[in-house]
């Protein structure tokens, strides 16, 4: 398990976190969403060691995670900007983290590229964007670890790609275990693979939990009343409200059968309790704490 305990950063006057707690549970696949400059990559980065808190602690499975070389090997971590050494080729990065990571399968790799169609042999400078990031998943996925951390998990993956590697990192958390901790500004993608999620804004965690929870939790409505005033809606913990003429489209916080039995007593015209996405529930709280919604990249 990861665990962050009151962890802080600041970069100069800045701070940049001030996460009052944050759990990875084990064998799960963690989708860490947040805003644009709301602290996930700090967060990542304090979580593999790269920067240390100014206060708090970071541990992986009971071990600190700053400084610690047995803790580092437990996880790969997978930036948004691929690293790799300078005039390398896949094989020869692979026989690196082979020396690094004991249970590195490298048959696995060798399997694995060649699905993709990618030269061993070649430099990956040469390689794509999209080809530098399926490499970059391989050899996560094949060193082993217990956990494999991802910083925009699938950018620059092409649909059919993207579907190939879940299903490999899906094989991974069944057949090892393998926990993945990732962010992406891309929900829909995330979704049918991620179950656990975390909101990030403004450098706190607002909200981690079950995707089934929270999907269980709100609801997205549409409905239509016979007069114009809102105040027929007090009651009810409203995310996001949007009207089109007299059709109101509300997104609640609260438990569904509850809220279906709030609209049935206050006789609508009309009202259909409609899917709510992850995209959905991560933008109405998002507007629940002030931020503009015009100003999320959302792909």
């Amino acid at each position: 398990m990861i665990e962050c305990r009151d962890v802080r950063k600041s970069f100069g006057e800045k701070q940049v976190l001030n996460c009052a707690e944050f759990i990875v549970p084990d064998k799960s696949f963690y989708a860490l969403m947040g805003t644009n400059g709301a602290g996930k990559s700090t967060l990542m980065r304090i979580i593999t060691g790269i920067y240390k808190p100014d206060f708090g602690t970071v541990k992986i499975d009971d071990m600190n995670a700053f400084d610690n070389d047995d803790a580092k090997r437990l996880f790969y971590f997978i930036p948004d900007s691929t690293y790799f050494f300078k005039n390398a080729t896949a094989k020869e990065m692979a026989i690196y983290l082979s020396s690094v990571y004991e249970n590195f399968d490298m048959n696995a790799f060798i399997k694995y590229i060649g699905v993709f169609s990618i030269s061993i042999d070649h430099k990956i400078r040469d390689f794509s964007k999209g080809m530098k990031r399926i490499t970059a998943l391989l050899l996560g996925i094949c060193s082993g670890t217990k956990y494999l951390l991802c910083d925009e998990t699938f950018d620059g993956l092409d649909p059919v790609a993207r579907q190939s590697m879940k299903s490999l990192i899906g094989e991974a958390m069944d057949e090892r275990g393998l926990t993945v901790l990732a962010t992406s500004h891309n929900l829909r993608e995330t979704e049918d693979i991620c179950d656990h999620i975390g909101m990030c804004h403004q450098g706190r965690i607002i909200e981690q939990t079950s995707l089934d929870d929270a999907k269980m939790g709100a609801c997205k409505i549409q409905c239509v009343f016979a007069q114009d005033d809102d105040s027929i809606l007090d009651g009810l913990n409203i995310l996001s409200k949007k009207r089109r003429g007299k059709l109101l489209t509300l997104v609640i916080q609260g438990d569904i059968t509850e809220t279906e039995n709030f609209f049935r007593a206050k006789n609508p015209i009309f009202y259909e309790l409609l899917p709510l996405s992850l995209e959905e529930i991560f933008t109405s709280k998002m507007e629940g704490e002030g931020y503009d919604i015009k100003e999320l990249i959302l792909n």
